[in-house]
């Protein structure tokens, strides 16, 4: 049973990212630079630069998996219906 239970929650974790993938999504990265401070003890934060990339839509996300397509083709659809 546990089995079972495992492989529907590794199938569910698949589809939201191939959802994710397939409808495109926004990414944050963040870079932080740190130097020592005056006496040499204590690192200090000094630079934090924060990314927003657009990773765009790639449908080809959902040939990956074929118990996916369905959901992810349905996900779609509802995305551009529903706008």
């Amino acid at each position: 049973m546990k089995d079972m239970e495992k492989e529907f929650e590794y199938n569910k974790k698949l589809n939201k990212a191939l959802v994710k993938r397939a409808l495109g999504y926004l990414n944050k990265e963040v870079t932080e630079e740190f130097c020592k401070d005056d006496e040499g003890e204590k690192l200090v934060l000094t630079k934090r630069k924060v990314t927003k990339k657009n990773i765009p839509p790639d449908i080809t996300a959902v040939t990956k998996n074929s118990y996916s397509k369905a959901i992810v083709l349905q996900s779609v659809f509802f995305q551009f219906v529903c706008y």
